[in-house]
């Protein structure tokens, strides 16, 4: 009995690092010279993000965190084995 593995470490970091750098067009939030975030997202087994949500936002206003969160929901993963979906943490953090 074989038992999924889902997406390698380097499958997911390629993925993230391809869509992230767009969030810098986010517009910065005012009075903030840094953000860090942490998000909770699910990723289908069709590679596809199915859900997200931030876990953690430093109280950055919810426009910020959707708008990033918009970024990170384009990501394009492989697909994978894991039939409910991958759950992933996902750190995000960004000074000017």
């Amino acid at each position: 009995m074989a038992t999924p593995e889902g997406l390698s470490y380097p499958e997911v970091k390629s993925a993230l690092n391809d869509v992230i750098q767009a969030a810098l067009y986010c517009p910065r939030p005012s009075g903030f010279s840094e953000v860090n975030l942490t998000f909770e997202l699910v990723v289908g087994c069709d590679g596809l993000v199915a859900s997200i949500e931030a876990s953690d936002t430093g109280g950055a206003p919810e426009s910020y965190v959707e708008c990033v969160s918009d970024v990170i929901e384009k990501a394009d993963f492989p697909a994978h084995d894991m039939e409910d979906g991958m759950p992933l943490t996902y750190p995000v953090n960004v000074a000017w």
